[in-house]
Parts: structure tokens; sequence; C-alpha cells
């Protein structure tokens, strides 16, 4: 007996269209499944049904965008395109609008579309950030703070050392001076010495005075032809000719 062929149109009862989608989308899903472990392949299935839910194989997110990723990037050679060139770009240009989106919605701007959830998501945010921010302010507060007062320790020490170079180099001054200013008026009185003491001075005998004499002939030298010599202080000789 031989099985009836379906004639294949559109199915007016909701029931009836409802029961074959669900055996139709599950044998389909089984057979992407069946195909990609048995021949090793990349299957990809995106089902949506007539309310609107989908249903995927691979079920992963990820795994089913690395697919559609090579599709576009196939698609695209064939076409002579550059390769990923305008998926990237709707992908930067998708990421770009979604984060001036986020930047309005921190600025206070476009809220009245928002839901309650996200509104509680966003003002956790901000408290988190006001936090952060105030304790990186805290922090370098409390840097400059530190610095100020190593600071001022340094400058306490150089006055110090300023205070102790000029009193030395004050002293060396007085010292100068009364080196210019020479010895007393009474250094050399004749008081300044005691009594008591020898006087050195006198222990040098005194330097009889330089004149000029005559040599005399000595006269047990007479027989000799003698020439007389002058004589320079109190000392005389003669010298043979």
């Amino acid at each position: 007996m031989s099985r009836r062929k379906i004639e294949i149109k559109k199915i007016e009862n909701p029931s009836k269209k409802q029961v074959a989608f669900s055996k139709r989308k599950g044998g389909l899903l089984k057979k992407a499944k069946e195909l990609s472990i048995l021949c090793s392949a990349d299957v990809g299935l995106v089902i949506f049904s007539s309310t609107g839910k989908l249903f995927t194989h691979p079920e992963s997110a990820s795994n089913l965008e690395r697919i559609v990723e090579r599709y576009r990037l196939v698609e695209g050679r064939s076409h002579g395109e550059h390769p990923n060139t305008s998926f990237q770009f709707k992908s930067v240009q998708a990421e770009n609008e979604r984060l001036l989106a986020d930047m309005r919605h921190l600025m206070g701007e476009n809220l009245t579309q928002l839901p309650l959830k996200y509104l509680d998501n966003l003002e956790d945010d901000l408290k988190n950030a006001r936090s952060r921010v105030r304790l990186r302010k805290h922090e370098i507060m409390d840097q400059v703070i530190q610095r100020d007062e190593e600071s001022l320790i340094k400058i306490g020490e150089m006055a110090r050392e300023h205070d102790v170079l000029r009193g030395t180099l004050a002293q060396l001054q007085n010292k100068l001076d009364n080196c210019n200013e020479g010895p007393p008026s009474d250094y050399l009185d004749d008081n300044a010495f005691d009594q008591d003491e020898p006087n050195h001075f006198n222990l040098i005998p005194p330097i009889p005075p330089l004149r000029l004499q005559p040599s005399q002939i000595n006269l047990r030298d007479a027989d000799q032809d003698l020439q007389p010599e002058l004589r320079l202080g109190f000392g005389s000789y003669y010298k043979n000719s």
C-alpha cells in the first residue's frame, strides 16, 4: 500500500499549522545536527516561526555567528568585493551608534524610552563610577600633600644650613677685620717685657762700625818686600806681593 502524497500548500487551520511546524522543524534541526556530526560540516540553520520565535542550529550564538561570517566572506569574494568589508563596516557602525547612545544615557539624555531595569543598571553604574572617581581624587590629593610636606622639610633644612653658613662667614669676616687693623700701639713698648725676664735683644753683641785704616808693617818681616794693604773693620793682614 503506497503512502498518499501530501499536497504542499499553506495550512489555514492554526492548530494544524502549529502541529505541522513543530514536526517539520524538529526533523529539520535533527537532520542539520546529523549532517554536521557525520560529515564534519559547518551547518547553520535559522528558523523563525509565524509568531516570531527563533530556532537555530547550532544553538550557540558564537558558533552560528562564525558560520554566518564565513558565509558572508565567501559571498563577498564571489561578487568581487573585498573580503568581509561590508560586514566589518556595518559592525563598526552599529558599535559606534551603541556607544553614542550609552554616552547620551550617561549624560542624562534620551531616557524616556528606557525600561526600568535598564535605568536601575544605569544608576548603579553611575554610583560605581562616582565612587571610583572620588577614590582617585583622594589618592591624588594625598600625593600632592605628601609632596608639599617633603618640599617644606627640604626648605627648612636648607634655611638652617644657610643660617649656619652665614654665622661662619660672619666669624671669618670679624677675624679678617682684626688682622687688617694691625697690632696695638703699645705692642713693642718697653714696659711690655717683664723686668725679671732676660732681654733677648741685649744678647746680640754690638757690631762695630766699618772703618778704613792703613795697614801696619810687621817688623819681623822687614827683610821682605811687603805691600801695605787696606784693613776692613777690626781685622788686618799683610799679603806678599
